[in-house]
């Protein structure tokens, strides 16, 4: 799952077990109960606050390249590379 428009960089892609679904919907105590969806590749489509919207799993398979083994070495490198869940640490002068 990856944010679009995100207003802050604690917004960061979600990556998901295989086999989780996520429901979204607009939350009753919102100003407004409509919005749209963008998904990739598709217009956009209008939502009310009585829709769910249900992300899940592809049946379809993404053909990748693994240093490693196909499981653990990408979502390694992903983290690795973005530093994501690291302490920072600081430059030095």
């Amino acid at each position: 799952l990856t944010p679009v428009c995100a207003r802050s960089l604690s917004f960061r892609p979600l990556i998901l077990p295989w086999d989780v679904s996520v429901s979204l919907q607009i939350s009753p105590n919102s100003r407004t109960r409509k919005g749209t969806i963008s998904p990739d590749g598709l217009p956009t489509i209008p939502i009310s606050g009585d829709d769910v919207t249900i992300v899940s799993r592809s049946p379809f398979s993404v053909p990748t390249v693994s240093k490693e083994d196909a499981i653990s070495d990408w979502a390694h490198d992903i983290n690795e590379q973005l530093k994501w869940n690291q302490t920072p640490v600081p430059i030095s002068e």
